[in-house]
């Protein structure tokens, strides 16, 4: 069985469960399925990297 790559990140999460796709049709995330465990979730996106943080009044500021 052939084992999975490393990722050298303590900080990268994959959300373990998959939404069924249907043609034409958006995925929709909660808020709360990303930040279970943490306040910041970072997202790669072209080679560069960006931070998704939810603020104590439940705002989301993505940065670079």
């Amino acid at each position: 069985m052939r084992q999975p790559a490393k990722i050298s990140t303590p900080t990268v999460h994959c959300l373990e469960k998959r939404l069924p796709l249907v043609a034409d049709q958006n995925v929709v995330l909660s808020s709360d399925t990303l930040f279970t465990h943490h306040e910041v979730v970072f997202i790669m996106h072209h080679g560069e990297r960006y931070s998704l943080r939810r603020t104590r009044n439940n705002k989301l500021i993505l940065t670079k």
